[in-house]
């Protein structure tokens, strides 16, 4: 399951994976980040992830349908985490994006946050 916390907004995604992500879940969130690419030109995305156990296949092949589409739209990714595998999914991401990619632990997820931020102190470009 993929749920999109209340900082998601303009061209800012927040999310939460947790269980098995089904391609339903990608639907959803390709087509909210295609609008935001469309409308904003580059998109931020933090990504928390707890409880995770996979993807269906159908939602892997989105999401690298998605990654290589959009290779040069997202300006930063930032995905916290607890596992090992989680640091190193960071780590595999750079080769499908060519924003910046980085990986925080869930003890730092406030640290995420600020990463996110442009220099002005927003989440988002305006």
């Amino acid at each position: 399951m993929i749920e999109l916390l209340p900082l998601t907004r303009d061209n800012f995604i927040h999310a939460k994976a947790s269980g098995k992500l089904t391609n339903e879940d990608y639907d959803d969130v390709i087509s909210l980040a295609e609008e935001k690419i469309k409308k904003y030109g580059k998109t931020r995305w933090l990504i928390e992830i707890q409880d995770f156990r996979g993807w269906e296949i159908k939602a892997a092949i989105e999401d690298i349908r998605f990654d290589l589409k959009h290779f040069n739209d997202i300006e930063k990714l930032a995905i916290v985490g607890n596992r090992d595998w989680q640091r190193w999914a960071a780590n595999l991401s750079e080769v499908f994006t060519g924003g910046e990619v980085r990986f925080f632990d869930i003890t730092e997820r406030t640290n995420a946050l600020l990463w996110m931020r442009n220099s002005n102190g927003a989440y988002i470009r305006h």
